[in-house]
């Protein structure tokens, strides 16, 4: 797809923890009023596992929506309006809008993709078809990874390497005093035809975090100009997950992937 190396599944099909802040699933559609009332008439039947339940309108604003990205949370800077759902630790948030549903997921409550889908389909796509939602626009998923070091005493430039691939980090490594980089992110996007990859990686500024350093990976990969049914989204996000999982293996170094595969 983009050119990544395909990588192995460890033993079991997954690394024994994650470094996840985030996972967000996301499908856009075409605009419809009738998927919002169909949401807020499910509320009752969503209650059991998302028993907070939010208006959003032009007036509600939770978090910035980034143009071109795919939102933790979607909110006011939309066009559009709707509902959110979320469990009361807000691990988890449903996000619906005339035109988007977006599904969250904070890393402690994240245990694999083939959890997260069955549950998404279970509980969300009955709904979408009752409001007859079938055709979807984009398909989305976004990773976002923050590794803390355990060894506070590591210098910037150790940070990293015992994080990254030394080649993504050459461009912060090879400074000539890289002591003095407060914070350094490294923006990429690349392209395949209806294809497209934003890749956030890098040291992040410790703010708020008692100077406690954090280090980035952020992959958001999605499929636009779409075209496809509701009963192939899964196929879809299966191809995305793939991909952002051989992304995350090239791109972590070989030290912290020994670090996360099972004992």
């Amino acid at each position: 797809m983009f050119g990544f190396p395909i990588a192995d599944r460890p033993q079991g099909g997954q690394f024994k923890r994650n470094l996840l802040k985030s996972v967000i699933f996301q499908v856009k559609f075409e605009q419809s009023e009738e998927v919002v009332a169909g949401f807020k008439a499910k509320r009752e039947t969503l209650k059991n596992k998302l028993p907070i339940t939010n208006p959003i309108s032009q007036n509600f604003a939770e978090v910035r929506f980034e143009k071109d990205k795919t939102p933790i949370v979607q909110t006011a800077n939309s066009p559009t309006h709707g509902y959110e759902f979320k469990t009361a630790d807000n691990h988890k948030t449903l996000v619906v809008t005339e035109d988007t549903l977006s599904y969250t997921i904070a890393g402690p409550s994240y245990q694999n993709f083939s959890v997260a889908i069955s549950e998404i389909k279970r509980d969300f796509f009955s709904i979408l078809q009752e409001c007859h939602v079938l055709k979807f626009n984009r398909v989305a998923i976004r990773k976002i990874n923050l590794i803390e070091p355990i060894d506070l005493t590591l210098s910037n430039k150790d940070l990293l390497l015992v994080a990254f691939n030394e080649d993504l980090v050459h461009n912060i490594t090879s400074l000539p005093d890289i002591t003095r980089v407060a914070s350094g992110v490294t923006n990429v996007t690349m392209e395949n035809t209806d294809k497209r990859l934003k890749v956030a990686y890098g040291l992040l500024a410790p703010i708020q975090m008692k100077g406690k350093k954090q280090i980035l990976l952020d992959i958001d990969l999605f499929f636009f100009n779409q075209n496809v049914p509701l009963n192939v989204i899964e196929v879809k996000w299966t191809e995305i997950n793939d991909e952002i999982f051989n992304i995350f293996n090239w791109a972590i170094s070989p030290e912290l992937r020994a670090d996360l595969l099972p004992d």
